[in-house]
């Protein structure tokens, strides 16, 4: 509470004399244009002596909290306009490359509309097919805006009306409805922006997903944020699991199950913070209870896998597509080689001695 504001000023700030350093409310003083010199308030210090430094700590301490959060959470998207879909957003991580072709290049093979491109056959699909609209063959832009998506060799070309931006911005997903060929919708760049469902664009280019394990797995997905889930469920989807969704640790751990084979859960799911026997820790261990069940286990973290994090088990970045699969990969090949071993022993007869063991 102040009695007047006078003005604001541009000062050059002189350190207090000696007599007066002990004051903790002042910071320093300055000579106004006047020649008088006027003291300047240290904010944290009159916090301090009215017993108020303990709260505005902690008030910091919950903002830089909540920073760092909005950090995990930021995304670098590209921002499309496509038939039906005045934004429309996709991870830039899951595009392979941005193309324009003449519309003299666009050739029919059935009822698909296809490119020659790179020595190969690209697929043309609109966006007008997934969201379950009328395709119209009235004439657009020349050459045609074109997202290329790649999966395990198999390219598909989606065609836009225009290629908006790229933006890094935090997302949090406002509208879970999913619809035809839309995870949801969210708030980007200051528009409401829906998310594309990639694994319909693939399906409507004949593309489909196929395990690189050689088999289907069964994944347990545990993550809280919605919108990460839905596009976390894409990729494992496209790739040809099938996706099991939790969104807290309780929930997890009720559906933690000898038929999962692999657990892809939260970092703070699986280690929540604190280690030893935390509270979360002891009431839900579901490291602890994959082990039992034998369910290959994958942390999800929002930064980058340091090498100390990756030693103490299987860490991805949820963020980085290439880099969650490949761990899939290899928790699924660790997997297949401990099944036999697995197997064997449950069929030893109790009490049986091995042989060359008296």
């Amino acid at each position: 509470m102040v009695d007047d504001i006078h003005d604001t000023q541009e000062i050059v700030v002189k350190p207090l004399g000696k007599q007066m350093k002990a004051l903790p409310c002042y910071s320093g003083a300055t000579i106004m244009g006047d020649g008088r010199v006027s003291l300047i308030l240290d904010v944290l210090g009159v916090a301090q002596q009215a017993g108020l430094l303990e709260s505005v700590g902690e008030a910091g301490a919950g903002e830089a909290e909540a920073a760092a959060g909005a950090v995990s959470e930021r995304q670098t998207l590209l921002l499309f306009r496509a038939a039906g879909l005045p934004q429309a957003a996709v991870p830039l991580s899951l595009v392979a490359r941005l193309e324009e072709f003449p519309r003299s290049r666009v050739e029919g093979s059935g009822s698909r509309q296809v490119v020659q491109y790179r020595d190969r056959i690209l697929p043309l699909v609109s966006m007008a097919g997934p969201l379950g609209e009328e395709i119209t063959r009235e004439p657009g832009a020349d050459p045609l805006p074109v997202i290329v998506f790649t999966e395990g060799g198999a390219s598909v070309g989606l065609i836009v009306e225009e290629i908006l931006d790229v933006v890094e911005e935090e997302v949090r997903i406002r509208d879970n409805t999913r619809r035809p060929g839309v995870l949801g919708a969210a708030i980007v760049a200051g528009k409401v922006t829906d998310f594309l469902d990639l694994r319909v664009v693939l399906a409507s280019g004949g593309m489909g997903g196929g395990a690189a394990t050689g088999r289907r797995l069964e994944i347990l997905l545990a993550e809280p944020s919605a919108f990460q889930r839905a596009l976390m469920r894409n990729d494992l989807e496209m790739a040809g699991h099938r996706v099991i969704e939790a969104a807290s640790a309780e929930e997890a751990a009720r559906k933690l199950t000898g038929a999962v084979d692999i657990l892809a859960a939260d970092v703070s799911m699986v280690d929540p913070p604190g280690g030893g026997e935390g509270a979360g820790r002891s009431r839900f261990p579901l490291r602890q209870h994959a082990s039992e069940f034998g369910v290959g286990v994958l942390a999800l973290q929002g930064g980058a896998v340091t090498e100390s994090v990756a030693a103490g088990g299987e860490v991805s970045c949820k963020y980085d597509r290439e880099a969650v699969l490949a761990s899939i990969q290899r928790l699924a090949a660790a997997l297949e080689r401990s099944a036999p071993a697995t197997a064997a022993r449950a069929q030893s007869p109790a009490g049986a001695v091995p042989a060359g063991r008296v």
